[in-house]
């Protein structure tokens, strides 16, 4: 009886083994049909939070059950042909957080994250094309290091006006155009910039997205901006906005 007993042991372990294995090898399957999910919701988040686009997301997790507890290593959401939520459009967005929790639509944790963004030069005329003020009509030219701005309309003169500046940082995260002070020359032409500055800045406008975004650097190109930064936002975040901010002439578009 004894030989049978010990004859019987190493088939139990085997028959063990082997059910292990199994069972380790449905959790892995589970956990990979689990990721896409999780990637696809998360995507829908942050278009409701951001704006419409064609978003990709990637997400990186220590264990499944951080997965099941909203607890994520490090998110990474890439965004193409970007409307952001203020009517914005931006040519591509990137943003990445880091060692961050959410409890259903809510951000409750986010140690570090950091975002770009490139503007193109038919992004922000088509961008100031829907924020027409008194029937100024101005328009943006970008260049290596500098902007063109013209514009039409009742600017105080007769003539279209085209000055050339920067930009600068406004607030947290703004962008204003910034007039080259030796093309004023006279109290005549500084008047109609005034009014010219009042509609067109701020330029690029990023504070009201809901990420606590801040503009780090930015750099003028032929073309298009570039910009980078950090995020901060208030926790904890509602990622969710059931009603998009646009203006009027956008629901007409």
């Amino acid at each position: 009886m004894a030989q049978r007993g010990e004859s019987s042991l190493p088939r139990t372990l085997l028959i063990t083994l082997v059910t292990l294995n199994v069972i380790m090898a449905g959790v892995a399957c589970f956990i990979r049909a689990g990721w896409p999910i999780a990637e696809a919701g998360a995507r829908r988040k942050i278009e409701r939070a951001l704006g419409s686009g064609r978003y990709e997301v990637n997400i990186s997790l220590t264990t499944w059950w951080d997965l099941l507890a909203g607890r994520v290593v490090w998110l990474e959401v890439r965004g193409a042909d970007v409307r952001l939520r203020n009517g914005l459009p931006a040519t591509s967005l990137s943003l990445s957080m880091y060692d961050l929790e959410a409890h259903g639509n809510q951000l409750v944790k986010l140690d570090d994250a950091a975002w770009s963004a490139v503007v193109s030069e038919s992004d922000i005329n088509d961008y100031l094309r829907t924020r027409q003020k008194r029937g100024v009509r101005p328009a943006v030219t970008l260049a290596d290091g500098s902007m063109t701005v013209s514009a039409r309309g009742p600017l105080g003169i007769g003539l279209p006006v085209a000055v050339t500046g920067s930009m600068r940082v406004s607030g947290e995260a703004a962008l204003d155009f910034e007039v080259d002070q030796a093309q004023i020359v006279s109290v005549e032409v500084s008047r109609p910039l005034e009014a010219l500055l009042l509609v067109l800045n701020p330029v690029v406008d990023l504070q009201s997205l809901p990420f606590g975004l801040h503009i780090r650097e930015f750099r003028l190109m032929r073309g298009e901006i570039r910009i980078r930064g950090t995020a901060s936002p208030q926790l904890p975040l509602l990622l969710k906005s059931p009603t998009p901010t646009v203006t009027p002439e956008q629901t007409s578009r």
